[in-house]
């Protein structure tokens, strides 16, 4: 289901991030130990979760129609990610009744009660009617295309195999969420990675299995004014820091992070040279857009300063007031 973020009046589709390598793993986890049924729509009834390191799938379960449910997390599922889920798949099709019983990470001689307590509160499921065998939930946040070629003929021969997409949207005060989403059967495209501090690099979208293409299209950059006519508050702004100051302006919820800088003069310089006496259409620029955005407000005095609205108004109230 796509994702569309409200901005200035207009509605733009938001491409979730992968999540940064350092955060992935913990948080599939969390999403496996306390909202899985959430995540997959349906009860789960959970025999065993994985100790760290150790090489077993992240969780061992049964559904609500008997049916073994292997929950395996990867980063990047791969074609040696994707052998090993399989692998753990089939280890888990040799399982008994008995051997499950033992594995439960409860008390194994409650084992059997515990998960017809668990069927009781559960819909009813006609197991005859139902498929067979072990279930395959992988939630990963990048697929290779190599893995996706193997998923194409695992679906296609009916194996149950799920592969479910995390992605991190920033929202408002600095919130993250994560958006679960199953990976469609063409899918191969490769998202941008999440920055590890809002104020990271702009993430770079590739292709998977190719080199880095051609720029993609993008809005007409405005063209700066022909004789630029500095503000005179941002004339006095700069003059009065003494010197030339970075500006910063950080889009936390698209991933990017665009620098400018203010010249003692009162004028906008971006990194490509070009000179703006309005800081709005420095930011057009510099974001590469047509929609000019209040550039009082997204430009900040460097990585952790006040915006300009902040700094001038701060000047403002410094300045002597003059008497009639």
């Amino acid at each position: 289901m796509p994702i569309f973020e409200l901005d200035e009046g207009d509605a733009r589709p938001v491409q979730p991030m992968q999540p940064v390598a350092g955060s992935f793993l913990a948080e599939c986890a969390t999403l496996v130990d306390r909202r899985l049924p959430a995540v997959l729509g349906e009860p789960v009834f959970a025999v065993r979760r994985a100790a760290p390191g150790e090489d077993a799938p992240e969780l061992l379960g049964l559904d609500a129609a008997g049916r073994p449910l292997v929950v395996v997390v990867a980063q990047v599922l791969d074609e040696a990610a994707l052998v090993g889920a399989l692998r753990h798949a089939g280890r888990t099709g040799r399982l008994s009744a008995a051997d499950l019983s033992r594995s439960f990470d409860g008390d194994p001689s409650r084992f059997s009660a515990e998960y017809a307590r668990f069927r009781e509160r559960v819909p009813y499921v006609d197991r005859a009617s139902g498929e067979r065998g072990v279930r395959v939930v992988v939630l990963t946040a990048e697929v290779t295309e190599g893995a996706a070629d193997s998923l194409h003929f695992l679906r296609g021969s009916g194996r149950d195999v799920q592969v479910l997409q995390v992605g991190v949207v920033h929202g408002g005060d600095d919130r993250r969420l994560l958006e679960v989403a199953p990976l469609a059967a063409d899918e191969r495209g490769r998202r941008p990675v999440e920055p590890a501090r809002l104020t990271g690099a702009v993430p770079v979208t590739a292709e998977l299995g190719t080199d880095r293409g051609p720029e993609p299209e993008r809005d007409a950059e405005p063209a700066p004014e022909s004789a630029p006519e500095p503000d005179p508050a941002l004339v006095a702004l700069a003059r009065g820091l003494g010197a030339d100051q970075a500006l910063v302006w950080v889009r936390a919820r698209r991933g990017q992070r665009h620098e400018a800088t203010l010249r003692v003069d009162g004028l906008v310089v971006l990194a490509d040279g070009s000179v703006h006496a309005d800081p709005g259409r420095a930011a057009a620029a510099a974001a590469r857009t047509e929609h000019v955005p209040d550039g009082r407000h997204t430009w900040h005095l460097g990585d952790d300063g006040p915006s300009l609205a902040d700094a001038l108004a701060e000047a403002a109230q410094q300045r002597p007031h003059r008497r009639h």
